[in-house]
């Protein structure tokens, strides 16, 4: 919540976002990404965040012995030891500067960094809609970015030149917030006889849906379905999920409140066991949120 604060009241994210509208470029708006993700970053740190093994805490624990305890300093406000903890945890490192093949070691970059290089092996993570095609390229409508996605992916696969590991999450923490995600519509596109697919949901079998392609707004790339066709198209209709009803109360034009987005207006509606709304927000841009688990309240 501290870094959200600092980077809206510093009048950072405004900046940047006045940048981005006006310039309409990618490297404008991957700032925006930037700040988002460093607000993600800092908020997952806190929630596993232990004063008790932070170093920095030992001396402020210790007291002499007997039954007298020794005099102390004030102990450091946890606020500014929480904050102190992350930035000590953080660093940045460009991407091209790290590339070093014989330290055997695994090597963190984006697929624009990734450009002319090539692995033995390579792991590509977060094939979902709105992260790879990103969600300017969806909500665009524009053919042309779209193609543009579609070319880094290739940027991304052709990087690999003896194994390649592609990455589909159910959910995503965007701002903080989890939210359910959309397997990228590229991986219906990969040939199905080159591909050995793994299904790793068992190990969250508490969210319960273990395949990408339940509903008909997924695309479905599991074994038993076929490349590249939603499932619901070959399977028996389901009962209107939650998300559905809420999309048939949700007209487009409605504004709407999310807790932590704030105010937005609807701009599209879908419907399906996975129901979402793109939404333009005031302050955050465009945003496609699953209705179910959106929290959404008309205004």
């Amino acid at each position: 919540e501290l870094v959200d604060r600092v980077v809206r009241e510093s009048g950072l994210y405004g900046m940047y976002k006045a940048q981005a509208v006006a310039s309409g470029s990618d490297s404008d708006a991957e700032r925006l990404d930037n700040l988002d993700e460093l607000v993600s970053s800092a908020r997952e740190f806190e929630n596993e965040y232990d004063p008790a093994n932070d170093p920095a805490n030992f001396a402020e624990a210790v007291g002499a012995t007997g039954e007298t305890p020794a005099p102390q300093e004030p102990t450091t406000p946890a606020l500014l030891s929480l904050l102190r903890a992350y930035l000590e945890s953080i660093s940045l490192v460009a991407d091209a500067d790290t590339v070093d093949p014989s330290q055997g070691s695994v090597t963190l970059m984006t697929l624009h960094a990734a450009k002319g290089l090539e692995f033995h092996a390579v792991a590509m993570i977060g094939l979902e809609e709105g992260v790879l095609p990103h969600a300017r390229a969806v909500t665009s409508g524009s053919d042309d970015d779209m193609e543009e996605e579609r070319r880094l992916c290739f940027v991304g696969i052709t990087r690999a030149m003896r194994r390649l590991l592609i990455t589909s999450s159910k959910y995503r923490t965007m701002r903080g917030i989890p939210e359910r995600t959309i397997p990228s519509r590229f991986l219906s596109e990969f040939g199905q006889e080159h591909v050995l697919f793994s299904d790793q949901a068992d190990a969250f079998a508490d969210l319960q849906d273990t395949e990408w392609g339940r509903d008909t707004g997924q695309y479905d790339t599991s074994r038993g379905g076929r490349g590249g066709v939603p499932r619901g198209l070959d399977s028996p209709a389901a009962p209107p999920s939650v998300g559905t009803k809420i999309a048939k109360g949700l007209p487009v034009g409605a504004m709407v409140r999310h807790p932590q987005f704030g105010l937005g207006k609807v701009l599209t509606v879908t419907g399906g066991v996975n129901a979402r709304a793109t939404i333009q927000f005031k302050d955050v841009g465009v945003k496609t949120l699953v209705l179910e688990y959106a929290r959404l309240t008309r205004v």
